[in-house]
């Protein structure tokens, strides 16, 4: 199933990529991830949102003024995305092509869910600095 691609963690030497279909739940209990990133969302990320929202629902949604934008700012956080390639004429029965990027979590948030919607943005994955990780206080 194409979901679970999307369902990963990747722990390296100075960073960790976790695919955005993960629920906050599911991270907390998946022993295969950092104990204070488990930790982060079970104290900060869940106060806010349902532990069933997934990271790329949680991060399409963001605003700028709360405490887990803080936290995904505090971690150095990389939002890989899909979007539309305004350069490529579209395909012959409309659809855009799509290509690769990466943004710090802080150009995410400044696009609103609405026009992300509208464009058909798709959030793949995070990357959390292990620095941001080791610097922030729970």
């Amino acid at each position: 199933m194409a979901y679970e691609e999307y369902k990963y963690v990747i722990d390296q030497m100075s960073s960790i990529e976790i695919g955005a279909k993960w629920t906050y739940d599911e991270l907390i209990d998946n022993v295969d991830l950092s104990h204070k990133f488990r930790q982060v969302c079970r104290s900060l990320f869940e106060q806010e949102v349902d532990g069933g929202t997934t990271i790329e629902s949680h991060l399409y949604y963001l605003e700028k003024d709360t405490e887990s934008f803080r936290a995904y700012k505090k971690l150095k956080t990389k939002v890989t995305c899909m979007v539309p390639d305004m350069k490529r004429a579209p395909k012959e029965d409309g659809t855009p092509y799509f290509r690769q990027e990466v943004f710090p979590v802080e150009e995410l948030v400044k696009v609103p869910a609405a026009l992300k919607e509208q464009l058909g943005v798709r959030i793949q994955e995070i990357v959390i600095s292990k620095v941001g990780l080791a610097s922030l206080v729970v």
